[in-house]
């Protein structure tokens, strides 16, 4: 730390200390010391000088956005189980393409193309926002956040099929995916790559709105293949689209 930077940090509090907390004096002489040097860590909440990196900035918006909607939002006391239906995401990517598709089987209802609702939607690397597609060099490098959105449509119409309400709790509602890596970060609701840490957001804050519960297990891409041709387009398998009811397209807007 210069001399110009301590006259910066005038009135400034110390905070850490290589990575400990100081409450006092005595944290002082006991911190740890790498090399006879220590990360020092200065914070002052009025201070004109704080700038936020926009990584930062976007966490604090985020926090501020999840405690406005869960102002109004009941007490999570208990998840009530949802209606035992069957629902499947999965996206696909090459190059400047990409695409994601869904189904949900209603309950009691018998396992067959023609009985399912189901969506469908094309990704093109132009219609993209530009925020999804930074860093990027294609859409497949961005397969697990396509993944996590597919999950998040697939989530939305099941939604609106339902007839629900979670008075005093959450209701749960199960998906099925087939990339192991989205199932552990929808899990966790936690991801530090971008676009998927975005998508998950969007996760969290549809969920908290909606009072929803979102269990996704993990299934074989052998044992997904409705879901991967909804996501491929019709050109896919022309068999199983002559299957589907077009009144029970749930989903089809690009981008």
């Amino acid at each position: 730390v210069n001399r110009k930077e301590l006259q910066t940090l005038v009135g400034w509090k110390l905070l850490e200390i290589g990575g400990h907390a100081v409450q006092n004096r005595a944290d002082m002489l006991c911190a740890p010391l790498k090399r006879d040097q220590a990360w020092l860590k200065f914070g002052e909440d009025g201070s004109a000088e704080i700038c936020l990196s926009s990584e930062e900035l976007a966490v604090a918006r985020f926090f501020t956005r999840l405690l406005q909607h869960q102002e109004d939002a009941p007490v999570h006391v208990v998840d009530l189980p949802g209606p035992c239906i069957v629902a499947a995401a999965d996206a696909y990517a090459e190059g400047t393409r990409a695409g994601v598709g869904g189904w949900l089987l209603p309950e009691g209802a018998e396992l067959h193309p023609s009985n399912i609702f189901w969506c469908s939607c094309e990704v093109e690397w132009a219609a993209v926002p530009a925020w999804f597609t930074k860093d990027l060099r294609d859409l497949q490098s961005a397969i697990a956040a396509l993944e996590a959105l597919a999950q998040l449509i697939l989530l939305s119409c099941q939604r609106s099929q339902l007839s629900l309400e979670a008075k005093m709790g959450r209701i749960s509602l199960r998906q099925q995916c087939d990339n192991m890596g989205v199932v552990c970060s929808t899990a966790k609701h936690l991801s530090m790559k971008q676009p998927l840490a975005s998508v998950l957001q969007s996760t969290a804050l549809f969920c908290l709105k909606e009072r929803i519960t979102l269990k996704i297990s993990h299934v074989a891409g052998v044992r997904n293949e409705w879901a991967d041709i909804l996501s491929r387009g019709a050109m896919r398998d022309p068999s199983f689209w002559a299957q589907l009811s077009k009144s029970k397209q749930l989903f089809s807007a690009k981008w």
